[in-house]
């Protein structure tokens, strides 16, 4: 038997966020439950922690913020970049 689906909510700009970018919950959930990377996001003031979960996918990289120690998992913003860009060898 499939176990159940963790429920994900999302803010309001998370989700204007990702209309405007065309990136589909499915999309969202799998860069969630298959990050390539997680790190703490840089801390803001009068704004709960957050950490980022990336992944590339076709080619972009996907970024999902979500707030750490809220349940269930929220989701804050979502940005998604043209092409991989990578520091190595440069």
């Amino acid at each position: 038997m499939d176990q159940p689906k963790e429920e994900i909510r999302y803010s309001p700009h998370a989700r204007r966020r990702m209309r405007q970018r065309r990136i589909p919950e499915e999309l969202v959930e799998d860069v969630l439950a298959n990050p390539d990377q997680r790190r703490p996001a840089m801390p803001l003031a009068d704004h709960r922690p957050a950490e980022i979960f990336t992944a590339e996918r076709d080619g972009r990289l996907i970024k999902v913020y979500v707030e750490i120690g809220r349940e269930p998992t929220y989701v804050k913003t979502v940005a998604r970049s043209r092409r991989i860009h990578r520091r190595e060898g440069r």
